[in-house]
């Protein structure tokens, strides 16, 4: 293992790191494990290159996804809940953090063995392209893959610093005392890159007792023994001291005072404080001109303590290591018009967690203990992948098996009873084609599937809650058609296609008996929709990025046959985005987003809903650049029209509190700084 770690990697589907030796114009789709131009490819797939001096808040990914179709987020202002995000559906039952969809981060997981992921110690500020993988994924991530989130962040070929060091700074204030400092450094010593980022936020926040502040600080550095061989080494490191958590609201309570916190929030100060370090290596040798070696290592620490808003087991203390490894293998060859690439690799990831959890009385000083368990989960993954280009058509196949083991032990009773174990094997297939039209066009296809667990998380609610563990893992199968075309820089289009069948729908449900959600397989769903997405330039100065999507999403056969063709809740039957940029020749940037959201239902019942809204976002900047410095002082306006709408809505809530007000009117401002 160490000797893999040293030599270590990327598994070139999850650490690619050759695009830091590469133009950023040739850069190609990596999230698909191996390589291809985004026109060849079979799946539906979105690639977004990002400036790194964005003129918008770093404080959510949710600004950077919205061209996306397909994707939907919620909660970018409660930070303690962290931002929720699905993708066609997977990933709306989460109640804090992401389910169901893997978060990669320059090659190296940032989602959890069990499904967890995580987005608060990501430097946003330092993301310059971001790859999503619409629909089940499991063949290249194994589990809780149905979409593929994978950003990668500001590396040697972002600039040139080969001439000069880099040096990026941004200072930022916007409503409710928010606060955002920002320095980035970037140098080349011979054939060894650095870069060293730090950040600060902190904000009052909108709502009553929705305040946060945090600091992140990352090392980077790449080294290229050779032309055949490269290094890149990480070390990130999150402290969040304060993240308030306002809590949800009922519609009458959210209608009166929008800016209110629930009152039982408040009185058990509910909110979490979170450290967390990692640790990452990654090596790829090129063995001889069509052969590759690549693999990786990572390890992270993660100390939580969260405070929920109720006395029993309200309190939660948390200490989780992960940590992961994998090696691949890749082969070309080439002979007449075929290219064929096969790619051999595995992965093995351990999760590690310990939990209390206390009881509390207000006004009683102390606290009891109530729970006191270790929660493991392991995974070994092995997979084939085999790539075929036979002149305008290309063919991609593969395979992949996942043993994963999840295990509860109770170190807080005598008898063990809250004790668990079991094991989740899966076997993912996926084929897919793409036929390329003569005018930069293409017709693409494919079948590809993905299994989802439980997380730890969700399984030990259950044993808590006196419910059966033994809940099982959701799998689907995806089928998929699709379009798409790019004519130089001027034009770039896709339409998809697309129906999502799922067997053991994981949901939670709100129990009079349990504070926290519990979690249960309610049947099968069937997901369908469409997705278009277009980013025209008829000239140099404008730019429009337009994305629709339409997603029926429902029961198919609830274990509650009443419930069976009802929609599923959180998510909107439409959405779609729509900007426009123009750049004024004296360096006047003006862009305005325009973001509607369809009526989304709130239970499983369909009873209860949330209306339509349209959202407006307007920014303004302006550009002085010499020799030696670049200065962007910008404005950013937040909820243009004033819409009344809720930033987060919690899907089968408790005692009808399903609502967490968005604020009105406000802005954000600031100045980015180049050297």
């Amino acid at each position: 293992m160490l000797l893999l770690a040293m030599q270590s990697a990327v598994v070139s589907a999850q650490i690619d790191t050759s695009g830091l030796w590469v133009n950023v114009d040739s850069i190609q789709i990596t999230a698909t494990r191996i390589s291809k131009t985004w026109l060849r490819s079979s799946r539906a797939v979105s690639d977004i290159q990002l400036p790194v001096t964005k003129f918008l808040p770093d404080l959510t990914l949710q600004d950077r996804l919205t061209h996306i179709p397909g994707v939907f987020s919620l909660n970018a202002q409660n930070m303690a809940q962290d931002l929720r995000i699905s993708i066609r559906g997977f990933g709306t039952r989460s109640a804090f953090g992401v389910r169901g969809i893997k978060l990669i981060i320059d090659g190296i997981p940032e989602t959890t063995t069990d499904g967890q992921g995580q987005l608060d110690a990501i430097p946003l500020a330092l993301i310059s392209n971001l790859e999503v993988i619409r629909g089940p994924a499991s063949l290249l991530y194994g589990n809780a893959s149905g979409g593929v989130i994978s950003m990668k962040t500001l590396g040697p070929s972002n600039s040139n610093l080969l001439a000069r060091p880099l040096v990026l700074a941004k200072l930022a204030y916007g409503s409710f005392n928010t606060l955002q400092a920002q320095a980035t450094y970037a140098a080349q010593l011979s054939n060894t890159s650095i870069l060293g980022h730090g950040s600060y936020s902190r904000s009052d926040g909108f709502r009553a007792h929705s305040g946060y502040s945090q600091a992140q600080f990352k090392l980077r550095g790449d080294h290229r023994f050779s032309k055949y061989s490269k290094l890149t080494a990480s070390v990130d490191y999150l402290t969040s001291p304060r993240a308030q958590d306002p809590g949800g609201l009922d519609l009458a309570r959210s209608d009166s005072i929008r800016s209110l916190a629930r009152p039982d929030n408040v009185d058990f100060d509910a909110g979490e404080e979170v450290q967390q370090l990692k640790g990452s290596v990654a090596y790829s040798y090129k063995v001889s001109p069509t052969n590759t070696f690549d693999t990786y290592a990572f390890y992270v620490n993660r100390g939580f303590d969260g405070r929920l808003p109720f006395g029993t087991s309200g309190v939660i203390a948390l200490d989780r290591d992960y940590f992961g490894q994998g090696a691949s293998y890749t082969v070309v060859r080439n002979k007449n018009n075929l290219k064929q690439t096969i790619k051999w690799g595995y992965d093995v990831s351990s999760q590690l967690d310990s939990r209390q959890r206390f009881d509390v009385l207000l006004g009683v000083p102390g606290r009891l203990l109530s729970t006191n368990q270790e929660e493991i989960f392991k995974n070994v993954g092995v997979y084939v992948i085999s790539d075929f280009n036979l002149g305008a058509f290309s063919f991609n196949m593969g395979w992949r098996f996942d043993h994963n083991n999840i295990k509860l032990v109770d170190n807080f009773t005598d008898t063990g009873e809250r004790s668990f174990s079991e094991d989740f094997t899966a076997f993912n297939p996926s084929i897919g084609i793409n036929y390329e039209l003569p005018s930069s066009a293409a017709l693409f296809g494919s079948f590809s599937t993905a299994f989802e667990t439980p997380t730890l998380n969700e399984v030990g609610n259950n044993v808590l809650a006196g419910l059966p563990a033994n809940l099982r893992p959701q799998r689907s199968r995806n089928y998929e058609v699709g379009a798409r075309m790019e004519i130089e820089k001027n034009l770039k289009g896709q339409i998809v296609l697309f129906q999502t069948n799922t067997l053991d729908e994981l949901l939670p449900v709100a129990l009079d008996s349990f504070p926290s959600p519990v979690f249960e397989n309610v049947g099968t769903t069937i997901r369908r929709g469409l997705e278009l997405e277009v980013d025209y330039r008829p000239f140099p100065a404008f730019r429009t990025q337009a994305a629709y999507s339409y997603g029926q999403f429902a029961f198919d056969q609830h274990t509650r046959t009443e419930l069976s063709g009802n929609r599923l809740p959180g998510l909107p039957l439409h959405t779609g985005t729509l900007t426009t940029t123009y750049e004024h020749t004296s360096s006047v940037t003006v862009s305005l987003e325009n973001r509607y959201v369809g009526d989304i239902f709130l239970d499983n019942e369909n009873k209860v809903g949330e209306p339509a809204y349209l959202l407006g976002h307007l920014t303004v900047s302006y550009t002085y650049k010499n020799e030696h410095l670049r200065a962007s002082p910008f404005l950013n306006v937040r909820n243009l029209y004033n819409t009344i709408y809720h930033d987060n809505l919690r899907i089968n809530a408790f005692g009808a509190r399903y609502y967490e007000p968005a604020p009105g009117l406000h802005f954000f401002a600031g100045i980015n700084i180049k050297l």
